[in-house]
């Protein structure tokens, strides 16, 4: 019995782990701010840093945010303006640690420019090594809209859990099934959260 349950507590903390690990979702557009300033502009001065196109992210509401990869000097102090449709969103203090991440002020709605401004901090040094990214909502699939999903049906080799008191989660669903299969020929005993159990016998 003891190796029955090391195998399915190994199962459901592999199962468990892989499901957490959620894709990261890619930017719409990254734009490199990657010019290095030492001297020449003041505390407090404005200071333009890149002009990019937009044109396929037109009319789109946008997410933005500032990544410091690591490899970039802290500056304290260094703010960002992006601009675009005559609105602006501020991010701050983008360079205060090695990878921070800022997220903008406010969502931005873009139209076919966007511009970016460097607000001098009181070292006066601007280190470079930042993205500015922007998350419209449409890397995933190109637009807005998902398509259905086709429904599947259980192979041979599955094994359906019978309704006992509160419905079970899909996640443990999944989890009982694979155990069962790895396994083989024996019974597990499972609990829900309300203390119902579901009894697999194959």
């Amino acid at each position: 019995m003891s190796l029955l349950r090391l195998l399915t507590g190994g199962a459901l903390c592999c199962i468990v782990a892989l499901a957490g690990a959620a894709p990261a979702h890619a930017a719409d557009l990254t734009i490199p701010i990657d010019t290095v300033i030492v001297s020449g502009i003041s505390d407090g001065e404005t200071v333009e840093m890149a002009a990019v196109s937009s044109s396929e992210l037109a009319g789109s509401t946008c997410a933005v945010r500032s990544v410091h990869r690591i490899d970039g000097d802290p500056h304290s102090g260094n703010d960002l303006i992006v601009s675009s449709n005559g609105e602006r969103t501020m991010l701050l203090d983008v360079e205060r640690e090695a990878g921070a991440v800022t997220d903008g002020s406010t969502l931005l709605e873009v139209d076919e420019l966007i511009t970016i401004e460097l607000v001098m901090g009181p070292d006066e040094v601007f280190g470079g090594a930042v993205d500015v990214e922007l998350d419209c909502g449409l890397s995933s699939t190109g637009t807005d809209s998902q398509p259905p999903s086709s429904p599947t049906t259980p192979s041979s080799s599955e094994t359906e859990l019978p309704a006992t008191g509160a419905a079970t989660s899909g996640l443990a669903a999944v989890a009982t099934v694979l155990i069962v299969t790895g396994v083989g020929f024996v019974a597990i005993e499972r609990r829900s959260r309300r203390g119902s159990a579901a009894r697999i016998v194959r």
